[in-house]
């Protein structure tokens, strides 16, 4: 008998409070006057967190336009120095690389 495997709804919970801090961080950081990022990313999480915790399927093109826009941004803001770049993406390709995954999919309605 084949057991259905749950979707990851813990690292939907951990996305959507990741993204919840990011948030809040980036909104004090404008306050400060420095650049939107950090709140724009914030709710790419927090969507996808959200989406990920219901077991909805959507939540992988929105983690693709969440990891599309941290790099376009990455590359702007730190003018292409892998340095910089590297801290930036690789955790977001990481969780990118998870969610592409055909088995995590198949998990997801």
């Amino acid at each position: 008998m084949v057991q259905q495997q749950k979707p990851p709804t813990t690292l939907g919970l951990l996305l959507g409070i990741f993204g919840l801090l990011l948030i809040a961080g980036g909104i004090w950081l404008m306050s400060q006057g420095a650049s939107a990022y950090f709140a724009v990313i914030g709710v790419g999480h927090s969507v996808t967190g959200f989406l990920l915790f219901k077991g909805r399927k959507m939540a992988v093109p929105v983690y693709g336009v969440t990891l599309a826009v941290i790099v376009v941004w990455s590359f702007l803001e730190t003018k292409a120095s892998m340095a910089a770049l590297v801290p930036r993406i690789a955790i977001p390709l990481f969780i990118a690389i998870y969610l592409s995954q055909a088995r995590v999919r198949a998990t997801l309605s």
